[in-house]
């Protein structure tokens, strides 16, 4: 089984991130994933206000793994009141676009509500006033 672990003590998330720089005026959050005693995976958020970027991604896994992690930076930020989400990992440009994340000069951006949308929202969309 994995565990998605929160962490948002600040000096833990230094110690797990040393080559990270943390701002005084933000808040950071993250999440480690592990099981049967195997690292997989971890993300760093940081949240400024109503905005959150996701500086940090480092896996094993698969894209299965990616997402989760993504998931679960965004539901980090979005209870700390942060509405607009931002990543510049090009190597997950596919985890990335699947999300609803928008690319415009090597920054992936979007609205946490809808980024947290299932694929079957976001692909389903129906118009209620065709409804007969």
């Amino acid at each position: 089984m994995i565990f998605y672990k929160p962490i948002s003590d600040l000096e833990q998330l230094k110690n797990i991130f040393p080559d990270k720089r943390f701002k005084d005026d933000c808040v950071y959050g993250g999440y480690i994933t592990e099981g049967a005693g195997e690292f997989f995976g971890r993300i760093l958020v940081e949240i400024n206000a109503y905005r959150c970027e996701i500086i940090a991604i480092e896996t094993n896994g698969d894209e299965l793994m990616i997402e989760g992690l993504i998931r679960a930076a965004l539901t980090y930020a979005g209870n700390r009141n942060a509405y607009i989400a931002s990543c510049t990992a090009q190597e997950y440009d596919g985890v990335l676009t699947m999300l609803g994340f928008e690319k415009e000069n090597g920054v992936y951006t979007g609205e946490i509500p809808e980024l947290l949308q299932g694929t079957c929202c976001k692909t389903n969309k129906f118009d209620i006033s065709q409804k007969k």
